[in-house]
């Protein structure tokens, strides 16, 4: 096969996969919005009483909608029922970990109220990325459609979207110790890479816990993730 037809053929998988998994979200009468402006995902989530990250809020960032995209299931009363947002993530030379360096440090306080801060050395796969990535987070679903399967399938097409989007190098995002060692659920949100002690606080902050797991997959794992989800 040339590289072309491998390019197209791969296209093909990854919209196909991207199909079946809005389909799956239909079934359970979940309609899926797709919006790309910070201020309107506040309004679209605000009402659902969850609370927004610091990666996405408005107060912290100035997100261009070209590097941001957020889907929210809307039920047939028009309720948002569950939400999942990405973000590109432009390194520009720098290293995961000197990017989360400079910018984590910044948006989180620490227990004593003073800015939180990292230390020096950061888990390998930070340390040495240089490439394009991408953010997911912001995944959550109301407790009445919970145990439904909408989390994992939410968040596999948030990856997906994301690698179709901007084509990065790697997604990423954060699941604390319970998620990933204890229920499993990194596996079943299809994430392939999972790092323990993601972050090293020198001044720990006062609002993520500190037992994050790094989840992630390479673009070679979400061409495999589009693989079996289309099957």
């Amino acid at each position: 096969m040339s590289f072309f037809d491998r390019a197209i053929r791969n296209h093909l998988v990854l919209s196909r996969a991207i199909a079946i998994l809005d389909s799956r979200l239909a079934e359970r009468g979940l309609r899926l919005n797709c919006g790309h402006d910070c201020a309107e995902f506040e309004r679209d989530v605000i009402p659902t009483g969850k609370s927004i990250g610091e990666q996405m809020r408005r107060e912290f960032n100035t997100i261009p909608p070209s590097d941001l995209f957020y889907l929210t299931a809307i039920d047939g009363e028009g309720i948002c029922k569950a939400v999942c947002a990405g973000r590109l993530v432009q390194l520009n030379g720098w290293t995961l970990a000197r990017y989360w360096r400079e910018y984590l440090s910044r948006v989180y306080d620490a227990k004593d109220g003073s800015k939180s801060e990292l230390s020096e050395r950061q888990i390998e796969i930070a340390e040495s990325f240089t490439g394009v990535a991408a953010y997911l987070g912001e995944l959550w679903v109301h407790e009445d459609r919970r145990r439904e399967g909408i989390a994992s399938d939410l968040c596999q097409l948030a990856q997906l979207i994301a690698f179709q989007k901007w084509g990065p190098d790697l997604v990423y995002g954060f699941m604390t110790d319970r998620d990933v060692a204890d229920s499993g659920l990194a596996d079943r949100y299809g994430w392939k890479i999972k790092a323990e002690k993601a972050l090293n606080w020198s001044k720990p902050p006062s609002a993520i816990p500190e037992d994050l797991w790094l989840v992630a997959n390479t673009a070679e794992d979400l061409r495999n993730l589009s693989e079996r989800v289309s099957r």
